[in-house]
């Protein structure tokens, strides 16, 4: 498609050149150049103004010159201008790819296109606007018919530089991507596969820009006046409409390219229709650019300045020679960031968490944890194990008991964090975790554990000798999270028994604390988007923005810091998802929330744990440390194997018969 006079086109940001070559000059047979007609305004505007950027430095030049005056002959005065080989090979690639009379400058196709340095090292598209970058492919005639007809192209290698690059295709609905050289103009069709990664990525964002403009603009059937959730919803469903697309946008890389977009289209105000408002000052434009401008604020963390002494042209000089190393950084970021979600919602069609246990690093909540600290008991305890029904044992239906003033363990008798464990039946585990504490039996009541962390706090093992059997447990093979209103109880589960956990001991709060309050906050954003007409209208960045917004009151409050509201969410996700998974309502387990939260945990350190099928218990002997503590009890010998049945026709017999 070639560009035309009433297309309307966005281009990057020019950069300064020395003597750029005329573009109304043609080409002649021979390959030399000759005056043509100038070409009047085409209706291009620059996306992004004609701002330039710093030249790549070079050594200082010498100031101190002697001068010798010369005498030059009328032959030695004339300067010859010699023309480069990769000017001359790109002048025959024009010519011979002509097919007939043609505008200046001529546009041609590319195909098996990539884009490099001097070095011939491949670079991303955008920053051709800093450095001097060159392009090798094969060049093609403006006809489309012949694309795939490769012999009538012309192979040419490392010709340029590039000038600028420019985007069409806003009235078609396809975005079209072109390169300028002094030469020509090229329509970039193919990339080499080793330049697919980044071509793909700016052509996304292309794409995104076309979409926008025909959702917002009057002239191609848009609504200007709509809000921004309706314009990402909307262009969200359009690019995945579009034939090639597998489903792979999404609301995040929107609002990630939102200052680009809104760079581009701001330079189409000057050819819009009289029907159509300003890009410029539309408030929902500003707002997709504000949102991307605050994203990328909020992640970046606060840097200390050590010395406040600073003269404001060095301040100046610093800032240009930092946004082009910030601007690579930030591109080569963006394309890491859009190859992990390729990968991710690519396979979105597979479930990945039906067979896979994401379990966070320990090392990622750390922070969250007091120092270590070990547990020692108090009191003489007693084997879970005396109390095993072997009815439950052989049948799977274990009894639920009620477990106060309690803490749980690792091997080493170390306090350890519920979070370790898998909230899920059947995830292998990778570590072992022991308990102990009063059972009682379930009287069937609902409470929720530690309802006050000063409560817990205070109680202890000795003012509660009377309540409960003192015990300890074998490893915890899962937990669960039951809530409802204010109320939020945490259930575990041994080989013997589920046990609900009321108030822990006082050296244990602080290891409890965490996972409660997260329970809380997940409580919190259930609510949240329970309110809403759609639950899936928040995304994930948008709860993060109002769980911020919390007052300090709030249970559920985190911080007003987004990006430390963000991390702690993230590395305590299972417990948010596992109540997601089991809230009833399905569009609050296929919540935006919810599948952001998958994707953030995935790139956090983590393990998978893979789910394996229920095996028949075999139980062996509790390996609890407390067992060879001399305060415990041994555990006593097993009564003889026997049966219902002889157990009640011999307790007949001595209950009638017995003296």
């Amino acid at each position: 498609m070639v560009k035309s006079p009433r297309s309307p086109v966005t281009t990057g940001t020019k950069r300064c050149r020395a003597k750029p070559q005329k573009k109304g000059e043609e080409f002649t047979a021979q390959g030399k150049l000759v005056d043509g007609p100038q070409n009047a305004t085409n209706g291009v505007e620059k996306g992004a103004g004609s701002a330039t950027h710093k030249r790549p430095r070079r050594a200082a030049a010498c100031s101190d010159f002697k001068e010798k005056s010369v005498r030059l002959s009328e032959k030695t005065s004339v300067v010859k201008i010699k023309k480069n080989r990769m000017e001359e090979e790109e002048i025959d690639a024009i010519n011979l790819t002509k097919l007939g009379p043609e505008d200046s400058p001529p546009c041609r196709k590319l195909i098996d296109f990539i884009l490099h340095d001097a070095d011939g090292n491949l670079q991303p598209f955008e920053m051709s606007e800093i450095d001097d970058f060159f392009i090798t492919a094969l060049i093609m005639p403006m006809d489309d018919d012949l694309e795939k007809e490769r012999e009538r192209g012309v192979r040419c290698e490392g010709f340029g530089r590039i000038e600028d690059w420019a985007i069409s295709g806003y009235d078609e609905g396809t975005a079209v991507v072109w390169l300028s050289t002094e030469l020509a103009d090229y329509e970039c069709v193919k990339p080499a596969s080793n330049y697919k990664s980044y071509y793909n990525h700016f052509y996304e964002k292309a794409q995104v820009c076309v979409e926008v403009y025909r959702k917002l603009m009057r002239s191609v059937g848009g609504n200007p006046n709509m809000s921004l959730e309706e314009l990402l919803a909307s262009v969200v469903r359009s690019v995945n409409a579009i034939q090639g697309y597998t489903g792979t946008m999404s609301k995040e890389f929107m609002i990630a390219t939102g200052e680009f977009v809104y760079n581009q289209l701001i330079g189409l105000d000057q050819t819009a229709g009289n029907d159509d408002e300003k890009l410029v000052t539309l408030p929902v434009l500003l707002a997709l650019r504000d949102e991307c401008k605050s994203r990328a604020e909020f992640t970046k963390m606060p840097l200390s300045i050590s010395n406040g002494s600073l003269k404001i042209k060095d301040i100046e000089c610093k800032e240009v020679a930092e946004d082009d190393d910030e601007k690579l950084a930030r591109l080569l970021h963006e394309e890491e960031e859009w190859k992990m979600m390729k990968k991710q919602r690519g396979n979105r069609g597979v479930p990945s968490q039906k067979n896979v246990y994401i379990k966070i690093s320990e090392a990622e909540i750390a922070n969250d944890y007091p120092l270590p600290a070990y547990y020692k008991p108090s009191s003489q305890e007693m084997d879970e194990y005396i109390f095993d029904s072997e009815d439950g044992m052989f049948s799977g239906d274990v009894p639920v008991r009620i477990l106060n003033n309690w803490a749980l363990y690792n091997a080493d008798s170390r306090l350890i964090s519920l979070e370790l464990i898998p909230m899920k039946s059947g995830a292998e585990n990778d570590i072992v975790v022991f308990g102990s504490g009063f059972m009682t039996e379930d009287d069937g009541s609902c409470c929720s554990t530690a309802e006050s962390a000063k409560l817990s706090s205070s109680s202890s093992k000795a003012d509660n000798q009377d309540v409960g059997v003192p015990i300890y447990l074998s490893p915890i093979k899962e937990w669960v999270i039951e809530f409802g209103g204010s109320m939020v109880c945490i259930t575990i589960r041994t080989d013997v028994a589920w046990y609900k956990l009321r108030q822990p001991i006082k050296q244990y709060a602080p290891w409890c604390e965490p996972v409660l309050k997260t329970a809380r906050l997940a409580v919190s954003i259930i609510t949240l988007l329970k309110e809403q007409s759609r639950a899936s209208k928040l995304s994930f960045v948008d709860v993060i923005k109002k769980v911020a917004e919390f007052d300090k009151e709030n249970p559920a409050f985190i911080s007003s810091n987004i990006v430390l509201v963000e991390r702690y969410i993230v590395v305590h996700g299972q417990i948010i998802l596992q109540q997601f998974a089991d809230f009833p309502d399905e569009t609050i387990r296929r919540s935006a929330f919810a599948t952001g939260l998958l994707t953030k945990m995935e790139q956090r350190r983590h393990t998978k744990l893979f789910m394996k099928k229920k095996a028949q218990v075999t139980r062996g002997e509790n390996l609890n440390p407390i067992a060879t503590m001399g305060t415990s009890s041994k555990r006593k010998a097993m009564r003889a194997t026997t049966t219902r049945l002889i157990n009640r026709i011999w307790s007949d017999y001595y209950a009638h018969h017995f003296p």
